[in-house]
């Protein structure tokens, strides 16, 4: 296997003219992510532009093949070559005979790998977890709500299924949509009267690790922090809250978390299930923070 290390926010790689498939990587965890065949013409997605659960509204209609952060093609003697982003905010295009890659990290760098195939997708990921950081692995057993109930949850149907599965092997009891008041206001609603801190008791009780899920990065249009706190939202170019999908049966915006009052809503959204006893956090939807959008700070969008 060969690697090379290139500085720059920019990078062109050509490609062998007998090269095959190309690997399309999605921008998360709805996007398409898959390998394609080059010679065809890209499916365009046009409906990210208005839907962005789907993909990166930003480059929804590019005609040619791309992906985030990383992208590859086959080999006509065996392996890939891969061009990724050691930077935030990466692009990677294959534009004719050659890959293209962009990001908007000033300090970052690209990855050049010709190799066998699991090898080289390991070598990258190894460089971005030296850029990043990483943790040990942890692989939990996690018996969540949501494959059972989706969001038809509430606190004594939780404790029943709590104690059947107690005597299983899982190691964490996690709670997914349904506890909520809102997209946004995260409290428990009227079906969990005793209140979140009870329930996270109660799985500690029966030796497991309680979980909770949150979407901390968008809120829904009928929210409170909709109406009460409008300066928290992203904006699209007009001036209107940014949109970040529709879901629950209305429309979701983006939080800026650029701005200082959004940090602290988010902080004390987080403090308090921390408080409650949830050290298992099951974050959703965090494509929401970096829509294109204007934010109180002026950076590009994967830095905010």
């Amino acid at each position: 296997m060969h690697e090379d290390v290139v500085r720059g926010t920019s990078i062109s790689v050509d490609v062998p003219s007998d090269a095959g498939a190309w690997f399309q990587h999605g921008w998360q965890s709805w996007s398409d992510t898959r390998w394609v065949d080059r010679r065809r013409p890209r499916l365009l997605n046009p409906v990210a532009e208005r839907w962005p659960m789907v993909d990166d509204p930003a480059f929804a209609t590019r005609a040619v093949h791309g992906g985030s952060a990383v992208g590859a093609v086959e080999l006509s003697g065996g392996g890939v070559l891969l061009v990724g982003a050691l930077g935030l905010g990466g692009r990677v295009e294959l534009d004719g005979a050659t890959i293209v890659g962009r990001h908007d990290d000033p300090d970052g760098e690209w990855l050049v790998v010709r190799g066998e195939e699991d090898a080289a997708f390991a070598s990258y990921a190894a460089r971005l977890g030296e850029r990043f950081g990483r943790r040990p692995p942890r692989r939990p057993k996690v018996w969540c709500s949501w494959y059972s109930f989706y969001g038809n949850i509430d606190e004594q149907r939780l404790i029943e299924v709590l104690d059947d599965v107690s005597g299983f092997p899982f190691d964490i009891f996690q709670i997914d949509d349904g506890w909520q008041r809102e997209i946004g206001d995260w409290r428990a609603n009227d079906r969990f009267g005793s209140g979140m801190q009870s329930l996270a008791s109660r799985v500690r009780d029966v030796g497991l690790e309680p979980g909770l899920w949150l979407a901390p990065f968008l809120a829904r249009d009928d929210s409170s922090l909709f109406h009460q706190h409008p300066e928290v939202f992203a904006r699209d170019e007009g001036g209107a809250p940014l949109f970040a999908g529709r879901n629950w049966g209305g429309a979701c915006y983006a939080i800026d978390v650029t701005h200082p009052i959004a940090r602290e809503v988010i902080v004390e959204m987080i403090g308090r299930a921390v408080q409650d006893g949830y050290r298992y956090l099951k974050l959703d939807f965090l494509y929401a923070a970096a829509l294109p959008g204007r934010r109180h700070d002026d950076v590009p969008r994967e830095h905010a």
